[in-house]
């Protein structure tokens, strides 16, 4: 009789089962209620209460390529959304005035070494003539530059000209000013022989010279404007034929191979977090698998006018997936608390203002009257009235009472309890 019993119950129960019910039944064997329930061990464990924190996401760095010269846009290179590489060539400058005065510094250096080597040897009587022609020529092209400046100078202040080729003639008449003084002084040396100090003055006048020309060069490779870190292309505003500055940016390189979520903390909040601690991101937009995250950058002071600490977490982008100005939920733990009994929520009831929950004795329900902790809305923990090891009914439990018959059919054990 009592196998019958137990093979009636077992068919129950597998019908049961196979209605896919949400909640188990009671089970009538010959008018003895035996419910089916699920059970879990009671053990010692640790619960997380984590906070979901809004941000929105920035590229890991930001460089805005300014140009380090004026200059005309001869050519542009890249657009939005280019991936490039450092020392891509971003912008080209118009290099024709440039050119010019490396050409100019070349010959002043090279004229200044001359010298300097005359000096080192001596003077003879052609090298006295060429250093009188030398001075008339460059008496005549001081002259002539001298000219040209001033008329230059009058077009401006009437308007009629731009600013940049008034600088263009004053360079020019200064370098004239310049070679003049030098050939001067080098047919001075040659008339009257050179002297120590002579000799001194020509080598300080081949490093100025060399000076010249170095930064003459260096302006001219200024014009080429190269990505000085590899990332995306953003926010391209040279145009060819524009004027270039150092006071605007021409292009925005992002480095979005990782990329940094921004967020501001209350101060309710800023000492439950700390640099280092992993963070699940979610992004709606591309995703609704979180991303892995880590904080990296955590503000020890608040904004005075939001009143709020900036906090960093970075996310890796390999699939460049996540774009600056998404939005994102940013889940951290803040609370950890263990050492104590922790079980799922729903095994928790309320029956007459107290929190109870049913643990299975010798096949019956018992009633516990509980105490509880922190929970997390999946978990709680239990500080008084379960021991370690107890076993604690998680699904069935609103149709027990105290002394209720039960069948375990699922948990950590799935046993027949009534038999």
């Amino acid at each position: 009789m009592r196998s019958y019993k137990l093979l009636l119950v077992m068919a129950v129960l597998v019908l049961t089962l196979i209605a896919g019910c949400g909640q188990q039944e009671p089970i009538d064997v010959e008018n003895e209620k035996i419910i089916p329930v699920e059970v879990l061990e009671a053990i010692e464990g640790e619960i997380d209460i984590s906070n979901a924190y809004l941000g929105t996401i920035y590229p890991k760095q930001t460089v805005n390529i300014i140009p380090k010269m004026n200059g005309k846009i001869a050519r542009v290179y890249v657009q939005d959304g280019d991936q490039v590489e450092a020392g891509d060539v971003l912008v080209q400058l118009d290099t024709s005035d440039i050119s010019g005065q490396v050409d100019q510094a070349e010959v002043s250096y090279q004229l200044a070494l001359l010298q300097l080597e005359k000096l080192k040897v001596g003077t003879r009587i052609e090298q006295l003539e060429q250093s009188r022609a030398a001075f008339s020529m460059s008496q005549a092209q001081y002259e002539s530059a001298k000219v040209a400046f001033e008329r230059t100078e009058q077009l401006y202040q009437a308007g009629a000209i731009p600013k940049q080729q008034l600088e263009q003639a004053e360079t020019q008449y200064k370098v004239a000013t310049a070679q003049l003084k030098q050939a001067e002084e080098s047919l001075k040396m040659a008339e009257v022989g050179a002297t120590p100090e002579d000799i001194r003055l020509a080598e300080l006048q081949v490093a100025q010279a060399e000076v010249t020309l170095r930064n003459a060069r260096n302006q001219l490779d200024n014009a080429v404007i190269t990505a000085p870190i590899s990332g995306v292309v953003s926010a391209v505003s040279a145009k060819v034929g524009e004027m270039a500055s150092p006071s605007m940016a021409v292009v925005v390189i992002n480095q979005l191979d990782k990329v940094e979520i921004q967020i501001n903390l209350t101060e309710k909040d800023i000492n439950k977090v700390e640099k280092g601690q992993q963070a699940k991101v979610l992004v709606s937009a591309v995703s609704k698998q979180p991303f892995e995250g880590k904080i990296t950058n955590i503000s020890p002071v608040a904004d005075p006018r939001t009143r709020t600490f900036l906090m960093k977490v970075e996310v890796a982008n390999e699939a460049g997936q996540l774009k600056g100005g998404m939005s994102a939920s940013v889940d951290i733990t803040t609370e950890r608390q263990g050492g104590e009994i922790v079980v799922p929520m729903q095994a928790v009831l309320e029956q007459n203002g107290e929190k109870i929950v049913y643990v299975i004795v010798d096949g019956k329900a018992e009633k516990r009257i509980v105490k509880l902790g922190m929970n997390n809305e999946a978990e709680i923990i239990v500080t008084e009235g379960l021991q370690v090891g107890e076993k604690v009914v998680v699904k069935g439990q609103h149709y027990l009472e105290e002394g209720s018959k039960v069948t375990v059919v699922g948990g950590e054990v799935a046993i027949d309890e009534a038999s």
